[in-house]
């Protein structure tokens, strides 16, 4: 086959590529040049960048793999590749220890697609695949291998809208991911060399660590990579008594919070209150490896068990301390000098003379008596509640057990999709409003009445209810229902509410005696 001379030969070059794609790995990369050619105002422009993809793509197809049926029941694995301007993916059958391809599927993307970040692409990529070969998808167990974090990016509850729609969409698959393997097949070994980073790359990526590196301050012992800072800082003067926090994540992220305390307190006594507020927060963020910076030579080794508390207030404070250590399983405690904890000094300077007006962007927390003189709990006494519709949800997100029952155990991870956990409750995630607290049936009334009958109330109707109780942020599956019957069940509303039918106001007799008579 010739060159294309004509834009009529260049159409029906990119008809016959399209024809041929489920054959052609990472197809729209190979046919991209001509579809520049024929864009407006570069007509009749083959230029040598598509006689170079011509020429490949000849030398490709004179010997193409063979594409392989999948057997039924059998576990297929999907391959992803994405490039600055197209998604691919590759469908994989493996027998006999050998790999042979099945589909290749490729997408180029828009405008907009293309400033995604390659994360996102990824799962794009993930995305088209299963719209494409949605047969294959709902017919096999599909095995995505890939070394990136796709499932915990998709199961993030601060993932994005969008990731949230394409999480619940790919929920229905319930795909598997895995790390790659060896690969077995020399066509797909081509389909995944294509998309790792140049050498030009991973030499900008390790110039960029190193530089990261050289910002760090020399006195500052090398931390592994997923663990937290907690730098923390008090201050006690004659304006009054102040602690901070600071939080330093893994990528670098800074979680300030200022405290202000409503009671005499010496300086040692802020510290102890600001390392206090830090783990607390941290035990929060549920931290498993945590590094603790402090400039007090005091605080830092009764912490570490260097130095014995003597003073009554500081073996309690000390003893508060070991408890709240236990929830990390990983930790250090460090003494810094003053110079290096200046962030956290500063903050804690301005939580002592913080006027209760200003609060400046940093959350500032009030505590009106020392962590150590807690108010007492009363006694409570735990009831046996029936079993909720929460608890298939909660037992899989928490320790993966699902029903024997194969359809059963396939709704609950389609629902389990929108669900994740935050702490010991179960929040639902919404696509445009606020995330929503998950409440059991025992809770339902006692939030009903106050959207009903509290002080901003409004007696409203059945519908209405459930959608402030939504909008409120609580949910539980049947809100209508539930909302219906309460607002029924209401005497108020029974008997004051408007009567469908009934005219406005009273009716006025006529005078003619005659209808119509003039």
């Amino acid at each position: 086959m010739k060159s294309p001379s004509t834009v009529k030969e260049i159409q029906s070059l990119t008809g016959r590529a399209a024809a041929l794609n489920r054959f052609l790995s990472r197809s729209t990369d190979k046919c991209r040049p001509f579809f520049k050619a024929l864009k407006k105002g570069q007509r009749d422009k083959w230029d040598e960048e598509c006689e170079e993809a011509f020429q490949n793509l000849k030398t490709y197809l004179t010997s193409p793999p063979l594409l392989s049926k999948p057997v039924p029941g059998e576990d297929l694995f999907v391959y992803l590749a994405v490039s600055n301007l197209t998604v691919s993916s590759a469908l994989i059958r493996e027998e006999l220890g050998a790999q042979h391809p099945i589909f290749y599927t490729s997408k180029a993307l828009l405008d907009a697609e293309t400033r995604y970040p390659k994360l996102e692409k990824l799962i794009l990529a993930l995305v088209f695949s299963a719209r494409k070969l949605r047969p294959y998808y709902q017919a096999h167990r599909v095995i995505v291998m890939t070394d990136f974090p796709l499932r915990s990016i998709l199961n993030s509850p601060d993932a994005s809208q969008r990731l949230m729609k394409w999480a619940i969409e790919l929920s229905q698959y319930d795909p598997l991911y895995r790390s790659k393997t060896a690969i077995k097949a020399q066509a797909l070994a081509d389909f995944v060399t294509e998309f790792t980073p140049s050498s030009e790359e991973e030499k900008l990526v390790s110039k960029k660590k190193e530089s990261s590196r050289a910002d760090k301050t020399s006195n500052e012992p090398d931390q592994p990579r997923d663990m937290w800072q907690l730098r923390v800082d008090g201050a006690s003067n004659q304006k009054g008594v102040g602690a901070v926090v600071v939080i330093i994540t893994p990528d670098g992220t800074l979680l300030e919070q200022a405290i202000t305390l409503g009671f005499p307190a010496s300086n040692n006594e802020a510290e102890y209150e600001a390392l206090l507020a830090g783990l607390r927060l941290a035990k929060e963020l549920s931290i498993k490896k945590l590094a603790i910076y402090s400039d007090s030579q005091l605080i830092t080794n009764q912490a570490s068990g260097e130095y014995m508390a003597k003073h009554p207030r500081m073996i309690l404070y000390l003893d508060k301390v070991q408890e709240l250590l236990k929830a990390f399983p990983t930790f250090t405690i460090q003494q810094v000098p003053r110079a290096e904890n200046a962030h956290a000094d500063a903050l804690a300077s301005l939580g002592s003379a913080l006027d209760t007006q200003f609060r400046r962007s940093i959350p500032v927390e009030h505590l009106d008596q020392p962590s150590i003189e807690e108010a007492e709990q009363p006694n409570l006494m735990q009831i046996d509640e029936d079993p909720s519709w929460q608890d298939p949800i909660i037992d899989y997100l928490v320790n993966e057990n699902l029903p024997k029952d194969k359809s059963e155990a396939r709704k609950i991870k389609q629902k389990a999709a929108r669900y994740y956990m935050k702490g010991d409750m179960l929040v639902r995630r919404s696509y445009s409003g606020p995330h929503l607290t998950c409440i059991k049936y025992l809770q339902t009334l006692e939030v009903l009445c106050q959207i009903h009958d509290g002080e901003c109330g409004n007696h409203a109707g059945g519908r209405s209810l459930a959608q402030k109780a939504f909008s409120t942020g609580y949910f539980w599956p049947t809100m209508r229902q539930d909302s219906t019957e309460y607002a029924q069940r209401c005497d108020r509303c029974q008997r004051y509410k408007p009567i469908p039918g009934l005219p406005a106001e009273e009716y006025h007799p006529q005078n003619s005696p005659w209808p119509f008579m003039q």
